[in-house]
């Protein structure tokens, strides 16, 4: 990083994008997609729309996104998770996590309470999916029906009476029925 950011302040302005761009991919092929998306962000910003690299800055910031939308998520960091899925979703690439990146932001948002929001992301992932039936096709389509038909009403009107704040959109899971041991 020292090394960029001394080339990064001698550089000539001209040949600043192409520095910008070499760290990003030097970050990404490390696995540190944090850096990463901040110096693909800003090669970007440098780009005109027409430009032909633009495709390969899209797909590696939208991929790396991606990542870190679910690593955000996995850490309880919804905020966080649906900034890098709007980025993968702004830009469009890789076509290939569009659909699971609206599924994601669906879930993200039904966890919240956003009922409708979570619904207008679930019905995106069909339109993404290439194939039409996959099984996040089908996930979203069970996530609508959980909401819409799923008795949301009566668990928040139970849910508040039992001092759960909760506002998710989803049924309760299920308590583990000792499915888990062998035998």
């Amino acid at each position: 990083l020292p090394f960029y950011q001394k080339a990064l302040s001698a550089l000539d302005p001209d040949s600043l994008p192409e520095v910008l761009f070499a760290a990003a991919v030097a970050y990404d092929e490390v696995g540190d997609c944090e850096s990463a998306v901040v110096y693909y962000e800003q090669y970007r910003e440098r780009l005109p729309q027409w430009s032909n690299d633009r495709l390969e800055v899209d797909w590696r910031l939208g991929n790396c996104s991606f990542l870190l939308a679910e690593r955000r998520w996995s850490e309880d960091d919804g905020d966080e998770a649906l900034r890098f899925l709007d980025t993968l979703l702004e830009v469009e690439e890789p076509r290939n996590l569009l659909a699971r990146g609206y599924f994601l932001r669906g879930e993200i948002l039904g966890s919240r309470g956003e009922c409708e929001a979570a619904i207008e992301a679930f019905m995106e992932v069909p339109v993404m999916d290439p194939s039409g039936r996959s099984p996040v096709v089908n996930a979203a389509e069970g996530r609508i029906d959980q909401i819409r038909f799923g008795g949301r009403f009566d668990r928040s009107f139970q849910r508040l009476r039992a001092g759960d704040r909760s506002e998710s959109c989803f049924p309760p899971e299920p308590p583990d029925s000792g499915r888990s041991g062998g035998g």
